[in-house]
């Protein structure tokens, strides 16, 4: 509770400095990428934002190439034709094809803007920011007359009022390491922000801060990975003793249920290690 509280106050004293303090990025903000992202309704990444960005399409990429290069490698030794060469079942390449081409599409969906309509004034927009950070413990960056550019754990939020209206996305936050999979991060954002708008607009006091877990191990969540290992570990025995013709075959669901599997563990982890901060946190206070 004092860790919350102590970063609302925190931003209150250090918002309205930043609001007067007019650096390099916010002045090119104000001059040209605030006008881009109104008038396009997505995020505006540097270059080098944008290759962070879709950085995750490498591993694809990357295991592609090797895997094609293997096919043709017989090829280029002179020991096969090309026709010979393209005969050969490319299951598993095609995999990786479709899933690039979805990665691809919902990284560029991620810096779509969510609209949140209605009738705000820039008073009930920035108390909604104030509230939202001191719950989520967002680091206030920037703000500028209807525009706000915060930091949340594993994401960067922007913020702009329009016409009434409140633009908000939550994206990956490109400072340190970039977490591409903590999508419940920018989910809670987005929700929790929009919640508080709806209060100040209704009038509704600010709410006591709380710090609320979520139970990874629930009866639910445990049912279902015990499905999911299960199918993963009848998967692989399959594989091996499967005749050769199919083995490209089954590493198409083998993949699928290792990228949940990849996903889960690492969110065990990160959920595990930020209880215990909080604990910590809770102890000293």
């Amino acid at each position: 509770m004092g860790r919350h509280l102590s970063n609302v106050i925190y931003l209150s004293s250090t918002s309205s400095v930043r609001d007067v303090e007019e650096d390099e990025v916010t002045q090119t903000m104000k001059t040209k990428h605030i006008y881009t992202m109104k008038s396009t309704d997505r995020v505006k990444l540097s270059c080098r934002n944008t290759l962070e960005h879709y950085f995750i399409l490498a591993p694809f990429l990357i295991v592609g190439s090797l895997t094609l290069l293997t096919y043709f490698k017989p090829w280029m030794n002179g020991r096969m034709t090309i026709t010979r060469c393209l005969e050969q079942p490319y299951y598993f390449e095609m995999f990786l094809i479709i899933c690039t081409i979805l990665v691809t599409l919902f990284q560029y969906k991620r810096l779509q803007f969510t609209v949140i309509h209605g009738d705000y004034s820039l008073t009930e927009f920035n108390d909604a920011i104030h509230r939202t950070s001191g719950q989520l413990d967002w680091s206030l960056e920037r703000k500028y007359d209807g525009w706000a550019h915060a930091m949340g754990k594993d994401s960067f939020i922007n913020l702009i009022l329009r016409d009434g209206h409140v633009y908000i996305n939550s994206n990956i936050r490109f400072v340190g390491r970039p977490n591409y999979f903590n999508l419940g991060e920018h989910a809670k954002n987005i929700t929790i922000f929009a919640k508080h708008l709806n209060d100040v607009k209704k009038g509704l006091p600010e709410p006591i801060a709380t710090i609320t877990s979520v139970n990874v191990w629930s009866l639910k969540r445990t049912i279902i990975r015990v499905i999911v290992y299960s199918i993963f570990l009848g998967l692989l025995y399959i594989q091996s003793i499967a005749p050769s013709e199919l083995k490209s075959l089954i590493w198409i669901p083998i993949a699928l249920f290792g990228i949940y599997i990849t996903l889960d563990i690492v969110n065990l982890f990160r959920n595990t290690t930020q209880q215990d901060s909080e604990t910590k946190d809770l102890t000293k206070n």
